[in-house]
């Protein structure tokens, strides 16, 4: 499915995300993180290193307007975001 069809068809909870070729990557890579202990777990997980993914995820929050604190952990919003990826995703 190309990224315009999938956009069309996003919850708008998760567009502001999709304006550039990597978000929706940033937005599966957020919602894969909530299961894991750490970030660095997920990573690993994920195949990538933890400070590459805090900056995804970093850029993935600025896209969509919200900030969090440290430390990082998903907050409502991150919650429903990722269950809004999962939901796209079926």
């Amino acid at each position: 499915m190309r990224a315009n069809e999938r956009s069309l068809r996003t919850s708008a909870l998760l567009r502001g995300a999709l304006t550039s070729p990597a978000g929706w990557q940033r937005l599966e890579q957020s919602a894969a993180v909530p299961p894991y202990p750490t970030l660095r777990h997920a990573a690993q997980a994920l195949g990538t290193t933890q400070p590459d993914l805090t900056a995804q995820i970093a850029r993935l929050e600025s896209d969509l307007g919200q900030t969090r604190g440290r430390p990082m952990k998903p907050t409502q919003f991150g919650k429903r975001v990722a269950d809004a990826v999962n939901r796209s995703r079926k």
